[in-house]
Parts: structure tokens; sequence; C-alpha cells
């Protein structure tokens, strides 16, 4: 396997012929993506949830966004390609890695169900967007769907996703 790191975090993982991999995901994990309009609740929600069900919440690496300094260059550059790819590896790091730290604190057991700040749909319908508004070229548009479809394809199966749409209207 091979695993990127940057100032000693992983930003993603991936086996020798480029595949995603989720090396802590069981075979099929129940999923509960909480998704909505930027500013919905989905970050306030999801903790509330996860606590509710005794699950594992997965926040939206924002953090890592912003040290990163790639979400202010998004906003300066409008340059999406570069943050959208960055997005993509950051979700699958961030589900590792409060997976993770799930087993460390219950004592290597899985958790029953998984809460998610957002997942790769709600990305792709960023990257989209931009694409749109011409933050995005046609050829950037079609690696970054390449690498969507890589990550959806390994994903499949593992992560039995429902999705809760966050509506504030």
């Amino acid at each position: 396997l091979e695993n990127d790191v940057v100032g000693g975090k992983p930003t993603s993982l991936s086996d020798d012929a480029g595949a995603p991999v989720c090396s802590l995901c069981p075979k099929t994990m129940l999923v509960i993506v909480l998704s909505g309009n930027i500013a919905a609740g989905n970050s306030s929600t999801g903790p509330l949830l996860a606590g509710l069900l005794n699950a594992c919440f997965v926040p939206k690496p924002l953090d890592e966004w912003r040290s990163s300094g790639r979400l202010k260059r998004f906003y300066d550059t409008k340059n999406a390609f570069e943050f959208q790819m960055y997005v993509l590896d950051t979700r699958s790091s961030a589900l590792n890695a409060q997976l993770a730290r799930w087993r460390h604190a219950h004592g290597g057991a899985e958790p029953a169900v998984v809460v998610m700040d957002r997942w790769l749909q709600d990305d792709e319908m960023f990257a989209n967007v931009n694409l749109r508004l011409g933050n995005m070229t046609a050829g950037e548009h079609a690696q970054y769907r390449q690498k969507f479809a890589s990550l959806q394809s390994y994903f499949e199966g593992r992560l039995d996703t429902k999705n809760i749409w966050i509506d504030t209207a």
C-alpha cells in the first residue's frame, strides 16, 4: 500500500495500482450522510445525531482544508480542480482516522453506525457546479470524475449509505 503523507498526516490511501483503499472499513458499514446547503447545520447536527445513536462521527476535514491553505487558495483563485481533488483525498483520510479513533476508544470494536458531515456525492455536486461556473475545465472535470469513480467503486458494497438532506427553507 502507498500512503501519501503531507506534514505527517495521510492525505490519501491507495494500493499499488492507485486504487483508493479504506483499510479500516469492515465489509459493510451503515453510514448516515448529512447533506444540505452550506450553513444548513450539518456540522452541528452530526455530533448530536452520532451521540444519540452511539455512532462514530466523521466531520468534514475543514481544519485540514484551512491549515493546508487550499481552502483560502480556492476562494482567492477559484481553482476548483486543485481544491476538489484535495477534498476527495481528505474525505477518505478523515473516515480512516475517525474509524481508527473509534476502535482505539472502544477496545477494537467496529461502530455499528457512522454519521458523516457530507460525503463523496456532495463533493461531486460542488465539482459539477464549479465546472458550470468555469472554475474547472472540462479536462480537469474528467480527471476529477475518474478519481471520484475510483473512490465510489471502492466504497460500493462496503458502505451502506443513507442520506439525510437538511433543509432550512
